[in-house]
Parts: C-alpha cells; structure tokens; sequence
C-alpha cells in the first residue's frame, strides 16, 4: 500500500484576500516585518494588542519576519548582482553640495 503525494489546494479567494501559506495576509506579514525591526518581537505582539486588537504570538512575528526576511534579502541580492562597481560613480566630495554650507554659533558672527 503507498501514499499518494498530497498536493497542496488553494481556492481562489485566498488571492481574492490576499492569504498566502501562512494564516496572515500579506499586508499584516509585512507590518509584522517592518514592526519587529523596530522593536523586539514581545513588545511588536503588545503593540498588535493594544492597537489592533490582535493577540499574536511573538514565534508568529519571528515567523513571518523570516518568511518576508528572506524575500528581501533575496531582492537585495539580485539587485546588487545587477550593478557592477565599474558602473557605479560616486560624486566627488566639492560636488556633493551645490550651495556651499556654513555653521556659526548663535549670537556671533
């Protein structure tokens, strides 16, 4: 007797809302991401408490910070693959700046 292979079956709709493989859509994934690089994953789940009235689990945070993580640091990657050194040009310190600056000290000229 064998198994057969399960595959995996999506209805329309997940797209429709915007549900991907986790049990978050995609924006909710990706203010996730974005929180916990602010603050550390316990504080980013008393943040969805209190403002959204969502209990998360931070191992759901860590979860989807990895999940979108990683799909952002393979972005960066194939992006940064793309640019050679060699066409890269970096202004020069004089045309940094096309008003020249000046500090002084309040009350002294």
């Amino acid at each position: 007797m064998s198994v057969a292979s399960v595959k995996v079956a999506f209805s329309p709709l997940y797209q429709k809302w915007g549900l991907n493989e986790t049990a978050y859509s995609l924006e909710m994934g990706q203010q996730m991401t974005w929180l916990s690089g602010v603050l550390p994953f316990e504080q980013c789940q008393a943040v969805f408490r209190e403002l959204c009235g969502r209990l998360i689990p931070p191992s759901s945070i860590w979860r989807q910070t990895q999940h979108y993580g990683g799909k952002l640091w393979d972005y960066t990657q194939a992006e940064v693959a793309q640019v050679s050194v060699e066409r890269m040009r970096l202004p020069e310190a004089h045309e940094d700046q096309a008003q020249k600056k000046g500090l002084a000290m309040e009350g002294a000229w």
